[in-house]
């Protein structure tokens, strides 16, 4: 097998390589993709010290920057057995550790043990990845005021024996990969409608094309009769 890594490439049969995939959640609790790891094991020979070095040198050339590619080929050095593609993940690949876990023996003199740690990111449900809603109800009892009195106490007197009940329904949520739409309002028949606002954000464009899309609402209601109701969930 030969493994190769943007420009940078293994000489075949030189690594071992493990693969995971590790399932990811929006805030919700939806699946929304999975993290791929995959962690490279080998071994770089060299007739000495000096041209070891080098090949060390190039090895951390090679894994330097992120966002390439990660093919491992057959030994025809054509055919596809694994890829981790930087297209289509939000992050692009990541090179998240380089080591030398060994140092025994004869290691830094016509070999060196290496071990690196690559992951990305990827979506394969679009969709709604938060969301968030209230509902602020008040109002519906007798109204009253303190009035100040030149001599005594200050008196309680009622001013309205019974006032409106009144909701708020207030959120958000981001849409990723297209626009999310708002609620409906919970109580459209006594929906103040001029006082309704959605708000649509600014767009965040992520790595290779992936935007996420913010958008709140509120809604204003007001009845003579009580009001109530939960959010969805």
């Amino acid at each position: 097998m030969i493994l190769r890594y943007g420009s940078y490439t293994h000489a075949d049969a030189e690594v071992s390589v493990s693969i995971s995939k590790q399932p990811t959640f929006n805030t919700i609790g939806l699946r929304k993709g999975y993290i791929e790891r995959w962690q490279v094991r080998g071994i770089l020979h060299a007739a000495d010290a000096d041209t070891l070095r080098t090949a060390i040198e190039t090895l951390e050339a090679g894994y330097g920057a992120d966002n390439y590619d990660l093919v491992l080929y057959a030994s025809d050095g054509v055919t596809v057995r694994h890829a981790m593609r930087n297209a289509g993940s939000p992050g692009g690949v990541r090179v998240m550790q380089l080591d030398y876990p060994e140092g025994d023996g004869a290691e830094y003199t016509t070999y060196r043990t290496y071990s690196i740690s690559l992951e990305a990111e990827y979506l394969t449900q679009l969709g709604v990845e938060s969301y968030t809603e209230t509902y602020d109800f008040s109002g519906g009892g007798e109204a009253w005021v303190m009035v100040e009195t030149i001599t005594g106490p200050p008196l309680r007197q009622t001013v309205r024996q019974q006032t409106p009940y009144r909701c708020t329904q207030s959120g958000s949520s981001v849409g990723g990969g297209a626009r999310p739409s708002p609620p409906p309002p919970a109580f459209p028949g006594v929906e103040h409608v001029n006082e309704r606002r959605i708000t649509y954000g600014t767009p965040q464009f992520l790595r290779n094309g992936n935007i996420q899309y913010p958008l709140s609402w509120s809604y204003s209601f007001e009845s003579a009769t009580p009001l109530f109701a939960l959010p969805p969930g």
